[in-house]
């Protein structure tokens, strides 16, 4: 079976190895059709952040068919279309009672802690499997697992007014879900062409901080009123920052983006602005449903996110694509 690893920055190793089998209860053999590259997965392959750790196999945001299946789960069979949530918990621990397996302790993410799905096929917990409608293209499944975290990151901010800073995959994600639950958006980025997406696929009002004065300038089309969130899928010193700045008093800070390094904010001013920082990582089984739901029953179009797709033996040119070209989704296959 071929499978691919990232052996050093800017380097992928093809590997072959032998197959992946079954060895326990609950345990699903899969074909993987697609999976999408993370920002998250660009950081070490640029060598930079604070995750950069090699000779591993990366890859999280994956789909394929069902091989085979051993477990008391009735509702998915052998050949079923399915999408994975790559966040695994020890299902045993109190946060886990509570239904917070994503912020277990013990949680392991497929493409992280474990090996990932850069992979012909791979073996996963029965319990990450989520079923899709047949008409479901792969690649455009390939999505579910970002736009399970776009919906963690905009959980509660339905009718509000809200900056998105950054309109790259995640950022664009987000727009579009806070579109759907009615939100007020104003979308910040440098580029004229992610701008241009963000009015286009959400409606929103639009800022080249590059180009201008971003504090006024969002304020001036905020027309007086308030913003009430912010969310940050940058997550640098200006970004936060700016974010103090733009929010009302007593206004959220949702910060989505992986930082590079660490850095100082005005923590003093955030005290006396009763601003709040939140921070986003993974998402809730809920989340993941709801991502799931918003692609099968058609309720948000996020096939135009999708940029390029690569098959496995290119994922090196789709990486270097990834990190070379102005882009969102790029989409590694198994055809």
């Amino acid at each position: 079976m071929l499978q691919a690893v990232m052996s050093a920055p800017r380097k992928f190793t093809l590997r072959e190895v032998p197959e992946p089998r079954i060895t326990g209860e609950e345990e699903c053999l899969l074909e993987v059709r697609a999976c999408g590259i993370c920002g998250s997965d660009m950081h070490p392959y640029l060598g930079e952040g604070f995750v950069s750790t090699y000779d591993r196999v990366p890859g999280h945001e994956f789909c394929g068919t069902v091989l085979e299946i051993r477990s008391a789960r009735g509702d998915i069979r052998r050949g079923d279309k399915v999408v994975i949530n790559p966040a695994v918990p020890c299902f045993d621990c109190e946060l886990c009672r509570r239904g917070l397996g994503y912020v277990c302790e013990q949680c392991e993410v497929i493409g992280g802690e474990r090996p990932g799905a850069f992979c012909e096929r791979i073996v996963v917990p029965a319990s990450t499997l989520y079923k899709l409608p047949d008409d479901i293209d792969f690649t455009e499944a390939a999505l579910v697992e970002p736009v399970a975290f776009a919906e963690h990151c905009t959980s509660g901010l339905d009718g509000a007014n809200v900056v998105v800073i950054g309109q790259g995959a995640i950022g664009l994600s987000c727009s579009m879900v806070l579109r759907y639950k009615g939100a007020s958006i104003t979308a910040l980025d440098i580029s004229d062409a992610q701008l241009e997406m963000a009015k286009k696929l959400c409606g929103a009002a639009t800022v080249n901080s590059g180009q201008c004065e971003p504090v006024k300038k969002v304020k001036e089309l905020m027309g007086g009123r308030p913003v009430d969130y912010v969310i940050d899928t940058v997550f640098n010193q200006w970004s936060v920052n700016f974010a103090l700045d733009v929010l009302r008093k007593g206004g959220t800070a949702v910060t989505v983006g992986v930082p590079i390094k660490n850095f100082e904010i005005d923590a003093f001013r955030m005290l006396c602005r009763e601003v709040s920082l939140r921070t986003r990582y993974l998402y809730t089984d809920e989340d993941f449903a709801t991502a799931v739901s918003y692609i099968a029953e058609r309720k948000i179009d996020f096939r135009p996110l999708i940029s390029k797709c690569f098959p496995l033996d290119r994922i090196g040119e789709a990486f270097a694509y990834k990190a070379s070209t102005p882009s969102l989704k790029v989409v590694v296959t198994n055809d």
